[in-house]
């Protein structure tokens, strides 16, 4: 999403990040070149190129159309493969991008000098199980694009513009913890076993450029988790126990230490 930006804020995030152990740089919030079983595999699409580096004339206008056309059709990446993908994957645990420069995703990917900032995707899937028996929901926000898929089926769609094929749940609240004050985004509940392979797939992305974010937590059913107000802080969604800089409300959310870690099966 268009924000206006300084220096000044991109320099104090890097030295919060650098402060709470980890990396400075703010590509590192995509992923990381070395390879981790336990990790989401992440690639990188540039829906304004086809594959031979061709001008596609998506816009941002077009952009919803390309994510509904999707996730509509169970996730079936024929759809994006259409479009400039990069040779070179990141691997992850968690998704826990706060507010940067959109143009920080394609450097992460090394692709900086021929993708720009506007009308991208990145797509991070594998193989995990859950940490104990239970109801689960994954829950999140994003500037502009988050979404997430268990076994080929939507279950959350955080984006700042209309999906038609997902609604957010009848039981869902507006949950204020979050950037800026702009609510989470409940998903599905999920019934899953300890030990259960599910297959997890989660799209982020930008839409017109400027600023970007993007925070996947979840919520265990009948776990007890600190409270903000009359609000839980949530727990990250994590494959490893990393931990993350507490930042202002402007950057990200709060995150409980009280999750457990997902377990990756690749």
């Amino acid at each position: 999403m268009k924000h206006s930006s300084s220096v000044a804020g991109v320099l104090t995030l890097a030295a919060l990040l650098h402060a709470s152990g980890c990396t400075a740089s703010a590509q590192s919030a995509f992923g990381t070149q070395e390879r981790s079983e336990a990790a989401l595999i992440g690639t990188f699409y540039d829906l304004k190129q086809t594959q031979q580096r061709q001008a596609t004339r998506v816009s941002p206008k077009d952009y919803p159309v390309i994510v509904e056309e999707f996730i509509s059709n169970r996730w079936d990446e024929s759809v994006l493969n259409r479009y400039f993908r990069s040779g070179r994957s990141l691997y992850t645990t968690q998704i826990f991008i706060p507010v940067m420069n959109a143009d920080n995703a394609p450097k992460a990917f090394e692709l900086g000098n021929v993708v720009k900032p506007s009308a991208w995707i990145a797509h991070y899937k594998g193989q995990v199980s859950p940490p104990a028996d239970g109801m689960y929901r994954f829950i999140g926000m994003a500037d502009d694009l988050l979404a997430v898929a268990v076994d080929d089926q939507t279950v959350l769609v955080a984006a700042l513009f209309p999906t038609p094929s997902w609604a957010p749940p009848a039981d869902a609240v507006q949950h204020h913890n979050c950037v800026g004050q702009r609510p989470y985004v409940y998903g599905n509940w999920i019934n899953l076993k300890k030990n259960q392979i599910i297959n997890l797939d989660i799209i982020v992305g930008e839409r017109p450029g400027g600023q970007f974010c993007a925070f996947l937590c979840y919520e265990r059913q009948g776990a007890a988790y600190p409270m903000k107000g009359q609000f839980p802080i949530l727990p990250l969604f994590q494959l490893a126990p990393v931990a993350v800089p507490a930042l202002s409300t402007n950057l990200a959310p709060p995150v409980s230490k009280v999750g457990e870690t997902w377990i990756g099966k690749q």
